[in-house]
């Protein structure tokens, strides 16, 4: 049986939240009710932890595109129509002028995916707060920020 009377539940950021009800445990719905409640606060947890890759990982994302950057004007086509010729050769360009146009290509992706991804975490974590908000009204469960010694 799951016991939410004083569950506390801590934060990556050092933030104890006390969850405490008014009301015992009474039904099979407010058991269904409360453990959605856990799994949106986990999930809503997951998010804020993950949250802006690129930015947090932005010397790996860097060593990548360097990486890609140089190898892949060198590099052959696979496909049928192109086997065995280099981008370079398709591309009539020189070495450094298809790197620079990977290069740039590259970041552009970068970005677009940053901006994509945080627009998306963004209206998650609006919808999960929502139905965070909503689950907590209809379990009268009321919320006490601070510190551990505080609580």
């Amino acid at each position: 049986m799951l016991n939410l009377q004083n569950l506390e539940i801590r934060h990556t950021c050092c933030i104890f939240i006390k969850l405490i009800t008014h009301t015992p445990l009474d039904s099979e719905q407010r058991i269904i009710k409360k453990r959605a409640l856990l799994s949106t606060l986990r999930e809503i947890d997951t998010i804020r932890r993950h949250e802006n890759f690129i930015v947090k990982n932005l010397w790996r994302v860097v060593a990548l595109g360097a990486i890609l950057t140089l190898a892949i004007p060198a590099q052959g086509l696979g496909g049928f129509e192109y086997k065995g010729t280099s981008v370079l050769t398709l591309m009539e360009a020189t070495y450094w002028e298809a790197a620079l146009i990977i290069a740039s290509l590259y970041t552009i992706f970068c970005f677009v995916g940053h901006i994509g991804w945080k627009i998306e975490d963004g209206l998650r974590l609006r919808e999960l707060h929502a139905k965070k908000q909503r689950l907590m009204r209809e379990l009268g469960i009321t919320v006490v920020h601070g510190e551990p010694e505080e609580l």
